[in-house]
Parts: C-alpha cells; sequence; structure tokens
C-alpha cells in the first residue's frame, strides 16, 4: 500500500471508461468486475491539468490532487445515471491511497458491502423501468445494455433480455416453425412438443398407436 494517490473500487458488471478532458491522460478505464469480486483504477500523483491562459495564450500544466480525480470519475459516472440517488447507484467509490485488489478487500470489506448493496437496489430500480417499458412496446431498442447487465447480475430471466439466438433457436417437431427455447406448445399449429415426441418414440418402439393414446 502506497499512502499517496488514490485507488477507485468498481462492483460493476459493465466497463467504467471516463474522459476528463483537459487532463493529462484524459482516459480513464476499469475492466468488468466479475461475480463477487472487484476492479481497481490506481490514480497516481503524476496527472496534470493543462489550461490555457485568456488572451496571453500561454499554456499552464498544473498539478490534479489524486482524490480530486478519483472523486470527479466516480460523481461524474454515478450521478449521470438513470434512477440514481445516494442508496441506489452503481457500486463504485475511491479510497485515498494506492492499494492492489487483495490490499481493498482486507481493508475496505464494509464499503465493499456497502457498495454491493447500493448497486443492487439500483440494479432492481433499472430492471423494474425495464419491465415497464417492455410491457408497452415489446421492442428491445428500449431496454439499455446497463439494464441488461442489472438483469443479468440480479439472477433474473427477462424476454428483453434474451438474444435473438435464445428467442427462437428451435423449431415445432410437427410444422418446423420457429419457436422460443423454452416453449412447450407451437404458437403456429399448437402442437404439444413433448406429447408429439412421445408418440414419435411409441410408433418406433412398435407400440400401438390406440395403446399411445390411452
Amino acid at each position: 500500500m502506497n499512502s499517496q494517490g488514490a485507488t477507485i473500487v468498481s462492483l460493476c458488471p459493465f466497463p467504467i471508461d471516463e474522459f476528463k478532458p483537459g487532463i493529462i491522460p484524459s482516459n480513464f478505464h476499469i475492466d468488468p468486475a466479475k461475480e463477487g469480486d472487484i476492479e481497481i483504477l490506481n490514480i497516481g500523483t503524476n496527472v496534470t491539468s493543462r489550461m490555457r491562459v485568456p488572451v496571453m495564450g500561454n499554456v499552464i500544466d498544473m498539478t490534479v490532487p489524486a482524490m480530486t480525480l478519483a472523486r470527479a470519475i466516480v460523481e461524474d459516472r454515478n450521478t449521470g445515471q438513470l434512477y440514481y440517488s445516494p442508496e441506489a447507484k452503481p457500486g463504485l467509490f475511491f479510497v485515498e491511497g494506492t492499494y492492489s485488489k487483495e490490499e481493498v478487500k482486507k481493508h475496505f470489506q464494509k464499503e465493499i458491502d456497502e457498495a454491493n448493496m447500493y448497486q443492487k437496489n439500483w440494479f432492481l430500480q433499472l430492471v423494474k423501468l425495464a419491465d415497464d417499458d417492455w410491457q408497452k412496446s415489446h421492442q428491445h431498442r428500449y431496454i439499455s445494455d446497463t439494464q441488461r447487465y442489472a438483469a443479468r447480475a440480479l439472477g433474473l430471466t427477462k424476454d428483453w433480455n434474451l438474444t435473438i439466438t435464445e428467442v427462437a433457436d428451435k423449431r415445432c417437431v410437427a410444422c418446423f416453425s420457429q419457436m422460443h427455447q423454452q416453449a412447450s406448445i407451437c404458437p403456429i399449429c399448437k402442437t404439444n412438443q413433448s406429447e408429439f415426441l412421445a408418440a414419435q418414440a411409441a410408433v418406433a418402439a412398435g407400440v400401438p398407436k390406440a395403446a399411445v393414446k390411452a
């Protein structure tokens, strides 16, 4: 652990990309956090802000405190999200000092647990909104990628979060129409899939039709 600098901690299952114009470096990226894990971004003490003096045109470089930059990245990301509130927001926070992932888990477990709770609250709000929009439109374009991340993170199966392959990846055993992978009755010919297959298997095994119907 280095007492200087700052560390941003992310529990978000999606990547974090923040661009800060005038800051060198300007791009700040955090990889998606795997379930039950965290990702971090260390902010060092060598970050500068380049400003041009009006009229004179001179360029001045000023050192940006690591904690100031870390706060800006976290707050800009969080407050810009739909349904943000102090108790419902992305699992993103910062601490003073430069830490490794293992050190963050060791020294800041309370903060991690709190961020996880806030993120779950936020995910629930996003999923509720997606449910409402889907009920009205049944159009995937109204569902954001963040809402899809939220549903997966909560372990929820939603029609609006299924891929095209998942929605139509099998055909009816009778009429061969495409149908939802979880459907048991074809929406076109109304054939019960399991009963049809059972009847076919019985006939192939030489069981009389009358016995199959019984």
